[in-house]
């Protein structure tokens, strides 16, 4: 890929024999799909720059780990579906939404935190995450979570039963049970 290129298109990559994958900084967006089905696609390094991650762009391939630049502020739905080799993320500051089933059945994952500036995703974003043990938050709770109006039932209706940790005085958490999962202080 050549610098000055500012978007990877839909189903770009898709479906290919790529290994190893490094973006040019110039890269802004990465289009639904573009990476998706990459069966042999173990590693990526994501530039700062970066914006935007659209829905189903790593789903189905062999990453391991992924870090996410302070310059993201949006991550699509589905978008690490299936990458059940992922056992390492970094969410960085300045990411603002996570989209829903954003790393369905990312079965290697055990741990996340999610930074301050998340305002936007919900409780969906792990289903399937059978080995995660915890998710800390280092901030509020987002609102999304709270859908018991709804009647959704929470925690094992998606398949996981991590504990959620959060810090001392962040609101919308509760002592010991929140939206059915187990609480702690960090």
């Amino acid at each position: 890929m050549e610098e000055g290129l500012t978007e990877i298109g839909e189903f770009a990559f898709s479906n290919t024999k790529l290994q190893s994958v490094v973006l040019p900084s110039s890269i802004r967006t990465i289009e639904a799909s573009a990476f998706g089905s990459c069966s042999k696609l173990e590693t990526i390094t994501l530039n700062e720059g970066l914006q935007i991650i659209k829905n189903e762009a790593f789903s189905w391939s062999e990453l391991t780990s992924i870090t996410l630049p302070s310059t993201i502020t949006s991550v699509g739905e589905r978008a690490f579906e299936k990458c059940s080799c992922l056992a390492a993320v970094s969410l960085n500051e300045g990411l603002q939404s996570i989209g829903d089933f954003a790393f369905d059945s990312a079965k290697s994952l055990t741990e996340i935190a999610i930074p301050s500036t998340v305002t936007d995703m919900d409780e969906s974003v792990f289903n399937g995450c059978t080995e995660l043990t915890a998710v800390k938050f280092e901030s509020n709770a987002p609102e999304a979570y709270e859908n018991e109006k709804a009647g959704v039932v929470h925690g094992s209706s998606y398949g996981v039963s991590y504990t959620v940790y959060y810090h001392e005085g962040a609101t919308g958490f509760t002592p010991d049970d929140w939206c059915g999962y187990d609480t702690a202080i960090w």
